[in-house]
């Protein structure tokens, strides 16, 4: 689970099709949890995307935290 303030790559799918339509660099703003089906919970991040100065929700398995990496040339 990501938290408030994580910097994440984020991936722009095409609806459900797991093929990727665009991504970037932002920022984890808010964080929303759903419970659909009882027993299974789904979470949606809101992100500031610095490519297009906006905000936009994504789920989970879209996202990919970068805190922490070393950039290696």
């Amino acid at each position: 689970m990501f938290q408030k303030g994580d910097l994440v790559r984020w991936n722009e799918l095409y609806g459900d099709v797991p093929i990727v339509k665009d991504t970037g660099i932002g920022v984890i703003i808010d964080c929303r949890k759903y419970d659909y089906f009882g027993d299974k919970s789904t979470y949606i991040y809101r992100v500031y995307r610095n490519k297009y100065n906006d905000y936009m929700n994504f789920e989970d398995y879209t996202l990919q935290i970068l805190k922490g990496e070393k950039n290696e040339i």
